[in-house]
């Protein structure tokens, strides 16, 4: 069996599936930080978004550096070339660079936003709710909680980690159900606290699989 990555939305088998089974990348493509609240009564995972006003400040600070060049620098702006290039930078670093990248911030968080939570887990009762499928299980439906840990071939060429959290469910006809929940690319310990927490406190193990980078090459996926 070869699944194409994030070409279906979930997995089903008639068997309890084997860790070679378990290698495929599903569901949603998109990939960032995760914001955790872990309270008594519940734990909920949702994207975590850019601060902005963090991310404007960090534009802003390079470019009041540049305006302020010729003051703290030997630049002469007496010179005809130099005053033309010094116009020209400000106009692109202040009209296009930097309302172009708070754009693109802010695009990308409006896009994780409308995501909403991943995942909410009634610590009490064991009750899972997976958003981003529209279902909730019991604690009885869960059979195993799932950390893939692989490489992706990436746009532009060459391989990179990427990690995704899933739940084996039991379904109503005897099937077995993988889910994808979400998918990480940088903070592995991180992934593997939340996974190993999910597990202890639905009381099921979490299996993990990882493939190095000829393992999921050989898998010709993506």
């Amino acid at each position: 069996m070869m699944v194409k990555a994030f070409s279906v939305k979930s997995l089903s088998f008639d068997h309890l599936p084997g860790d070679d089974e378990l290698v495929w990348l599903l569901g949603d493509s998109d990939a960032g930080p995760l914001d955790i609240t872990d309270t008594a009564e519940l734990l909920t995972v949702r994207p975590q978004l850019l601060p902005m006003k963090f991310v404007a400040v960090c534009l802003l600070l390079p470019l009041c550096a540049m305006a302020a060049a010729p003051w703290w620098t030997d630049w002469d702006l007496e010179d005809r070339n130099s005053r033309h290039w010094y116009i020209a930078m400000m106009i692109v670093g202040w009209f296009f660079v930097l309302p172009g990248m708070l754009a693109i911030f802010g695009a990308m968080n409006e896009r994780f936003a409308a995501k909403g939570d991943y995942l909410r887990l009634d610590k009490q009762t064991g009750r899972l709710e997976l958003c981003q499928h529209g279902r909730t299980f019991e604690r009885e439906d869960l059979i195993a909680f799932t950390l893939l840990t692989r490489y992706l071939n990436c746009i532009g060429g060459g391989f990179d980690w990427t990690r995704q959290l899933g739940a084996l469910i039991r379904a109503p006809d005897g099937s077995i159900e993988l889910l994808p929940i979400l998918r990480e690319i940088e903070a592995d310990l991180l992934l593997r606290r939340l996974a190993t927490r999910l597990g202890a406190i639905c009381g099921v193990p979490v299996r993990t699989i990882e493939l190095g980078w000829r393992a999921s090459r050989a898998l010709k996926d993506n």
